[in-house]
Parts: structure tokens; sequence; C-alpha cells
């Protein structure tokens, strides 16, 4: 084990990982993410990876208190009960109409293929638990 030199000095609350991508929710609620991003999945408003903990800046203001790392997507709970998810979204997995999603210009794995994936690049409240105090997240393969 070595420490994340990137979190030395943050008092980490939790730590959850997803299939190549690592989210930190940090004791003040804040959420730190890095690792492969290529589906927006780190939340930090692109397709790039992230090699070193940087703060979700579109959650500054939100306090977390959990997050939940999927396949390529990312769920994070704040204090209010409210479920924010990015990432990919075509499957439905994180909770947003597919229509509202962005559609990237190409797929990088199969360049001749037609792109069908559908992505949520920042942090975005599920509109249907409006309402609902969610207790507790979890994002699935």
């Amino acid at each position: 084990p070595r420490l994340v030199a990137g979190l030395a000095d943050v008092r980490v609350r939790t730590v959850a990982t997803g299939y190549a991508h690592t989210l930190a929710v940090s004791e003040a609620g804040a959420v730190y993410s890095f690792g492969l991003g290529q589906n927006g999945e780190l939340g930090h408003g692109n397709e790039a990876d992230q090699h070193t903990p940087r703060v979700i800046e579109s959650l500054r203001g939100v306090r977390a208190v959990a997050a939940s790392g999927g396949l390529n997507h990312s769920l994070v709970l704040s204090a209010a009960g409210e479920v924010y998810s990015f990432g990919a979204g075509d499957g439905g997995q994180i909770g947003h109409d597919p229509d509202s999603l962005f559609v990237p210009s190409r797929d990088w794995h199969q360049p001749q293929q037609e792109v069908t994936e559908r992505l949520q690049l920042t942090p975005r409240v599920i509109d249907s638990l409006q309402g609902v105090r969610v207790v507790a997240v979890a994002a699935g393969a």
C-alpha cells in the first residue's frame, strides 16, 4: 500500500472504486475522483483520464456523504439525500433520459462503428428521485 499523494492533506471519510476509477469523499463533504475518465465517470466535464485526485468542481457547495463507482458511471449521495450521477448512461444506469445526454462525436475504441454511447459529463441530480430522501447508493457493473 502507498499513500495517495493528492489526498495526503485530506481527511477522507470514504473511498469507492469503479472498474477503473476511484472516488474519495472527504469529511468536509468534497468529492475527489481519479482514474480512467473516457465515459465522463470522473465528473470533470470531459472524457479525460485523471492520474491524481481532483475535486469535482461542480459538486462544490454540495456536502457529499457517500459515493459509488460502477463500470463506467458514478453516483454521489449528498447529506440532504439527493443522488447525483454521471458517466455512461445509454443503458439507463444513471437515471436520466438518454435523449438529454451528451453524445460523443466518435467512438474511440471502434472509430468505424456508429456511436450509441450517451454520457453525463458532470454530476446531475436524478430527477425521478427528487423528494425522496435516499440513504445509500450502490452502482453496479
